[in-house]
């Protein structure tokens, strides 16, 4: 029956099974595959598929145990992060933020310095910032993509401020990183955990990204507003993001509206701090919320071949699974889909 017409295919079965079912696997054309589907002794065709280790972090942060499942967290805790153990590896996000403290534990060697526009002359972060959103993106414990390159793109001073023409800089670099193939083996992110009132400038710089194949993780604002009213976050086709708490509510004080793109955990994030190499620190915010989006971006950039997602696509994906209606206090037009890494 279908055997023999897949053994008289030229490359043919690979391996015959008896005892766990009764089957063959192998590798056929298309006419050998529609011969066998059309046997009667055949019950049924699948495609082999990539299967992966699942790693899972017992006493996990509520943030990350919150990607990996749709109902909510029960609590107290202890939580679990389900996860791809290989999530980031081959990625570079590029946090233009206020530094990173490259030598901290939580980065094991995977954070660098890639440009300090910022005017001070000074590779360190001496604001923690950029530190603490760097460790939710990939830190070893506290991060989303625990084996993604970090790449430092100061943009912003110790105070936590900077200029437009500044992070405009930032992002022409990061693009020609990415155009030289100095970027991440299996692609680039941009998490931009700040923000300013709306500029076409910034907006367009970022839309340069984007059509470069980055992909752009931006705070949609904690001013209580119409988040298009506000950059780079209004830009179309960014991972434009608002925070979320432990209890599936709506993060107070948030921008609201259609430029939202998706929710993630924004209140009391645990991440890397600056006071030393092992510090760490909690902090409530957007940007805690953008260091999500972009982690996951990362993560699910790592688990395909290179080129398989543009930002487009992958914002549809990162969307499609979302955890949808699941956050309360949601502002009208506002989008209820809560981050999910697919993991199951």
């Amino acid at each position: 029956g279908g055997a023999a017409i897949a053994a008289s295919n030229s490359r043919g079965i690979k391996a015959v099974w008896s005892a766990a079912l009764k089957g063959y696997h192998g590798n056929f054309d298309a006419g050998t595959l529609s011969r066998i589907r059309a046997d009667p002794n055949v019950e049924y065709v699948e495609k082999d598929q990539v299967v992966r280790a699942l790693n899972s972090q017992t006493n996990a942060p509520w943030n990350l145990a919150r990607l990996s499942t749709h109902p909510i967290l029960p609590q107290p805790g202890p939580w679990t992060y389900y996860y791809d153990g290989t999530g980031g590896l081959g990625v570079n996000v590029y946090i233009m933020d206020t530094g990173i403290r490259v030598t901290h534990t939580e980065f094991g060697g995977r954070a660098v310095w890639g440009v300090n526009l910022a005017g001070d002359g000074q590779n360190t972060d001496g604001n923690g910032h950029g530190t603490h959103v760097a460790g939710v993106v990939g830190g070893t414990t506290y991060g989303v993509a625990k084996q993604v390159k970090l790449v430092a793109v100061k943009v912003l001073n110790s105070q936590g401020s900077g200029s437009l023409s500044t992070i405009i800089s930032g992002i022409n670099w990061v693009i020609n990183q990415h155009n030289t193939g100095a970027g991440g083996a299996k692609g680039d992110v941009i998490n931009m955990s700040l923000g300013a009132s709306f500029s076409s400038a910034v907006n367009n710089a970022v839309t340069a990204a984007l059509n470069a194949g980055i992909t752009v993780a931006t705070a949609a604002g904690n001013s209580n507003a119409d988040a298009c009213g506000f950059s780079p976050g209004s830009t179309p086709g960014v991972l434009n993001t608002v925070g979320t708490d432990i209890n599936d509510k709506f993060m107070s004080g948030s921008n609201f509206g259609p430029c939202v793109t998706v929710l993630a955990p924004g209140v009391n994030i645990k991440s890397a701090w600056i006071t030393n190499d092992s510090a760490t620190q909690v902090l409530s915010g957007g940007s805690m919320a953008t260091a999500h989006s972009a982690g996951i971006a990362a993560y699910f950039i790592s688990l395909k071949p290179t080129g398989f997602y543009t930002p487009a696509t992958l914002k549809t994906f990162i969307l499609n699974v979302a955890t949808t209606g699941a956050i309360q206090n949601v502002p009208p037009n506002t989008p209820n889909k809560l981050l999910y890494n697919n993991w199951s």
